[in-house]
């Protein structure tokens, strides 16, 4: 019987045919030499070489629908493969010479309907994990999807170009279709005055859920405020810094005081309160329309007028009521005041939510353009927006979100698909990411502008499904941790190990590239593991020059907290040639807290020096620039502190000519002494959770710098610290407990922080300890 495997595919052998006839991909002829046998002379060749370039002619214009007829019969093969529900060894061959980019893709996606999800993923069925696999292996595939999706038709967008709407728009390539647009309420002599570069999407469960419109510009922040009141929104999504490399991506559209209201064309913006967090800002907002407000007012007031005048007339024996109705009108006569503002004295018909709006926005500042943020990241975001939607939506009926970037397109877009599939998995249990995509490119241009934009919204789904509901109210802790520590009798394991196995899955994997300041010859002897090396991205640069021998690198690396981003300094303990950079690292990023999470013993001195003067020295230099001066210290039974002066002695030219000045700065130093050496946990749970208190304390009182961690290694204890902390603030400010998506945090550029799982159960033991013997205290 004759091996399937060996058998060769049509594309296989044609493209062999072609290879061998000297006809390439596209039809050109590539000359090569004659046979060694071949007698055939050079006018012989010429001809043949003119007969095969006609042909060529000829099969191009046959092969005029298809631009790459080998690229088709590929398609046609892997169709027959994933149709079947399997792909076999051809087809693995097949697509792997697709994703090397030899063959050209463009315009083909039609051609692999095999390939591309035609229907929703049912998410209780392990198609969607199967094809995540496939996209992540052949990246063409991604591309193929991709290209299909965003191949919308085009719809007429008079409105938009029409030139006295032109300086409305930031970019004329992106403006809203005409039968979908946000259509304003004009105002009274003001030509197009109607217009927004808004546009109406629908999710996948309910129509209009999504206003799309562009960062306001100068010009249009009055219309955006006046698109919020007439559509009755109250959630403003903003994925775009206000400046981003120099740019102006969006105009500041909110007041920059809290408390003084600023007018934006008719309605008046008062900015109420600013939640700040690591990755985005939310913002509660009051808007009202005065110019309504009076007109609304004069209308009631004219009307109680006449019906107490019709009153009189009819009624002329009742004295009382006439006067008591003259009463009340003068009283709705001073109701408004000239600044537009309501005064106690108004009348019963004129509610509170007709007057006044208090609109959310949730600003997030972490995605730059032409950039992904973190999926955790963005996924904690959108979920912040859906409690908030729900809170809103129990008491009164709620308008479309407002969605904004830039452009209103790529960033848009993408989250858009994200949110919309998360509401549909939540609903039916599905994802339908080439549905939605095709949806929303019909509904505006450029939605989705990337095929890594494309990418982002698969890992987000991924990381989505993976993780699960991950948080949990802080009064359900203790059950909680009860039910986590039950193991599983099929798998032998408990939730506390399956979830550190997920975050073991998803971990971030950076390339020796996305390290190469610490591989580089002058860096190498700065670490103390050539494995643990901080990615240039996420690492601080030292900006003090101390000799020209010096460089800009530390083995240290940015952590993310709760409300802060680049809260911490994650670092190793120093070695003894770098000692100076340790300090220029606490001088140059303003540490004015520095945590020690090792007590080294006195036999561990030459691997671990001591790196700050002890009591006795009281003032010692280090390097040719920094000085530390000890100004206090005091010592507890299980945390010892120390507050240091830092001097810096100005040794470059180039500063000198500058006139640049050392100015002294203070730091202090928290070390905890009743973690042994080779223990994975301290003996006291309460010394740990205390020194936190202490370095809260202690930055309220002075200033909230970057908190500079230090353990043997950079990676054993200093995630504990960093992860216990992000999900105490957590308790705090939103009385949730997720420690899941606080280790992922703290693991986002060191991924080898929380390194076993040991110490991944511990950040559940310092949370409920701090929870039954702080929270409730402070409460």
């Amino acid at each position: 019987m004759e091996s399937t495997f060996m058998k060769p595919s049509s594309s296989l052998s044609n493209s062999m045919l072609s290879t061998s006839s000297g006809v390439g991909q596209s039809g050109i002829y590539h000359r090569r030499g004659p046979p060694k046998s071949s007698t055939i002379s050079s006018t012989s060749s010429t001809k043949i070489a003119q007969k095969v370039a006609k042909l060529a002619r000829k099969r191009r214009k046959k092969d005029s629908g298809n631009k790459n007829a080998k690229c088709s019969l590929l398609y046609h093969k892997l169709n027959k493969g994933v149709a079947s529900g399997a792909l076999n060894r051809i087809n693995k061959v097949q697509l792997k010479i697709l994703n090397t980019g030899l063959i050209n893709i463009d315009e083909e996606g039609e051609k692999a309907s095999g390939i591309i999800p035609g229907k929703p993923f049912d998410l209780s069925k392990p198609r969607f994990r199967d094809h995540v696999k496939l996209l992540h292996k052949y990246m063409v595939l991604l591309k193929i999807e991709f290209h299909v999706a965003t191949k919308g038709e085009i719809h007429s967008m008079r409105h938009g170009l029409k030139a006295a709407n032109e300086e409305k728009n930031w970019n004329k390539k992106f403006v809203p279709y005409d039968y979908n647009r946000v259509v304003l309420e004009p105002l009274p002599g003001v030509p197009d005055s109607d217009y927004i570069n808004a546009s109406y999407v629908d999710s996948i469960v309910k129509p209009n859920a999504y206003i799309v419109t562009q960062g306001p510009k100068e010009e249009t922040i009055g219309d955006f405020w006046r698109m919020v009141w007439e559509q009755n929104c109250y959630m403003i999504v903003m994925l775009t810094k206000v400046f981003d490399f120099i740019r102006v991506m969006c105009c500041q559209y909110w007041p920059i005081e809290m408390n003084k209201p600023e007018m934006y064309g008719p309605m008046e913006v008062t900015l109420l309160t600013e939640e700040p967090l690591a990755d985005f800002t939310i913002r509660t907002i009051r808007v009202r329309r005065p110019d309504q407000l009076i007109e609304k007012t004069r209308n009631v007031s004219l009307d109680d007028k006449v019906n107490s005048s019709n009153s009189a007339n009819s009624n002329n024996n009742n004295n009382t009521t006439t006067n008591n109705n003259i009463s009340s009108n003068s009283n709705s006569d001073h109701m408004i005041e000239e600044d537009g503002r309501r005064t106690s004295g108004h009348d019963a018909s004129i509610t509170d939510d007709d007057d006044e709006r208090v609109v959310y926005q949730f600003h997030y500042y972490n995605w730059p353009t032409h950039t992904c943020p973190f999926s955790n990241s963005l996924l904690q975001y959108q979920r912040r927006i859906r409690i908030y939607m729900n809170e809103v939506c129990k008491d009164i009926n709620v308008g479309p979100t407002v969605v904004h970037c830039s452009d209103g397109c790529g960033r848009t877009g993408t989250y858009l698909c994200i949110d919309a599939n998360l509401e549909f998995a939540e609903e039916d249990n599905m994802f339908d990411v080439f549905g939605y995509a095709k949806k929303m490119r019909a509904a505006r241009k450029g939605m989705i502008e990337s095929v890594d934009q494309y990418k982002f919204i698969y890992e987000c789904l991924e990381e989505a499904y993976l993780s699960g509901k991950t948080w949990f109210p802080v009064s359900d802790l203790s059950s909680q941790m009860k039910y986590k520590s039950l193991k599983d009798p099929l798998t032998g394991k408990n939730e506390y190990q399956r979830e550190y196995e997920k975050i073991l899955k998803m971990a971030t994997r950076f390339t020796i590239g996305d390290c190469a300041g610490g591989h580089r010859i002058e860096n190498r002897d700065k670490n103390r593991d050539v494995a643990i090396v901080p990615p240039d991205d996420h690492r601080p640069y030292l900006t003090t020059f101390q000799s020209n021998d010096s460089t800009d690198y530390v083995n240290a690396v940015f952590v993310d907290g709760y409300t802060r981003s680049r809260e911490y300094i994650v670092t190793e303990w120093p070695m003894q040639h770098t000692i100076p950079d340790c300090w220029s690292l606490i001088y140059d990023h303003d540490c004015n807290s520095v945590i020690i999470l090792s007590h080294p013993d006195d036999h561990e001195r030459k691997t671990f020096p001591n790196f700050w003067p002890n009591e006795k020295e009281r003032r010692k230099k280090f390097g040719p620039v920094f000085t530390a001066e000890l100004v206090s210290f005091n010592h507890y039974p299980n945390i010892k502190t120390w507050i240091f002066r830092i001097n810096k002695k100005v040794v470059s030219l180039t500063e000198l000519m500058s006139g640049v000045k050392g100015v002294p700065k203070t730091t202090q130093f928290f070390q905890i002494t009743c973690w042994p050496p080779g223990h994975k946990v301290p003996s006291s749970t309460n010394a740990l959770v205390e020194l936190m208190n202490m370095v809260e304390r202690w930055r309220q009182r002075t200033t909230y710098g970057p908190v500079c961690v230090i353990s043997t290694n950079g990676k054993s204890r200093a995630g504990v610290y960093c992860a216990a902390n992000v999900a105490i603030e957590q308790v705090v400010q939103h009385g949730e407990v997720d420690v899941f998506q606080a280790v992922k945090t703290v693991r986002r550029h060191r991924p080898q922080l929380i390194e076993n799982m040991t110490e991944y159960k511990y950040c559940y033991d310092l949370i409920l300890h701090y929870v039954l013997n702080y929270l409730n205290q402070n409460e």
